[in-house]
């Protein structure tokens, strides 16, 4: 500013300008900068705040919906049990059935 005050043609300013003397210029690149970051950092608290309400909300379940969820759950439990135990026990009849046949096969 002040080497702009001691020049005395426009010609010299616009030369000084040009070479990046301009402190105004500098000071609103950095401003908007500045303002750029801080939008920026006010979006990463609002996502990160949601990210919590949401964790939170997973914690603080009702007593009578946890009771519901666990009783689901341990119904599903059972029921898979149930599944395995019929495959497993299909399975070795037909295991069963094979070794007959070739026990009968070898005896022929």
């Amino acid at each position: 500013m002040i080497k702009e005050c001691l020049c005395e043609s426009m010609q010299e300013i616009t030369e000084l300008r040009s070479n990046g003397q301009n402190t105004q210029a500098k000071w609103k690149q950095s401003q908007s900068r500045h303002q750029r970051k801080c939008h920026q950092n006010n979006r990463r608290r609002k996502k990160i705040g949601k990210q919590i309400d949401k964790r939170s909300q997973k914690r603080h379940v009702d007593p009578e919906q946890k009771d519901l969820l666990q009783q689901c759950t341990n119904r599903k439990q059972k029921e898979s049990r149930e599944e395995f135990l019929v495959l497993k026990s299909s399975l070795n009849k037909i295991e069963n059935e094979k070794l007959e046949k070739a026990k009968e096969s070898a005896q022929a």
